[in-house]
């Protein structure tokens, strides 16, 4: 198979995280590690917000229909006044510009293919971020710079620090 010559990527040490709660014997731990709430039996519920829109959406008749290239507008929406203002959203209706992505790692690759052929050949992530964003936008073809975080007692970040430096890996994502 052609996959034989496919490297496999390092292993996400944050998931690490995940094993060293398992192996945490303390009785009243909390794991949100990987964005997910369980409860005290490992369950991972959903949350009652969550459990009531299923219902909603469940009983409405919806279209199979597709979407728009943009999505779905009314969650757009929303978000641009959740993320904005809606003051401000309202404002800058011509000048900002939204749509809904396909999940997180394809919003990003899509984002940055955008980003690449219109605004600059170099990014910026965050010190601390999933593992698989520096390669995302490492195969999209950026030079990946990373930053710290947001420092209060300096209003701001410090310069960049470090160019992004990690063993290229060839397998798919």
């Amino acid at each position: 198979m052609f996959f034989q010559e496919v490297t496999e990527i390092p292993a996400d040490p944050i998931f690490g995280l995940n094993e060293a709660f398992q192996a945490d014997p303390r009785p009243n731990k909390v794991n949100l590690v990987i964005g997910i709430y369980k409860d005290e039996f490992l369950k991972a519920d959903l949350m009652q917000s969550v459990t009531k829109a299923k219902k909603e959406i469940f009983n409405k008749d919806l279209s199979a229909a597709y979407l728009p290239i943009e999505g779905l507008a009314e969650m757009y929406s929303q978000v641009g006044a959740l993320v904005f203002g809606e003051k401000r959203w309202e404002e800058e209706r011509g000048r900002i510009y939204a749509a809904q992505g396909l999940g997180g790692t394809g919003a990003l690759q899509v984002v940055g293919q955008f980003l690449k052929k219109e605004v600059s050949k170099t990014i910026a992530i965050p010190m601390q971020t999933w593992a698989n964003h520096g390669s995302v936008f490492d195969r999209v073809g950026f030079k990946v710079q990373t930053y710290p975080y947001y420092k209060a007692e300096l209003h701001g970040v410090e310069r960049i620090v470090a160019r992004h430096a990690r063993k290229k890996a060839t397998a798919p994502l």
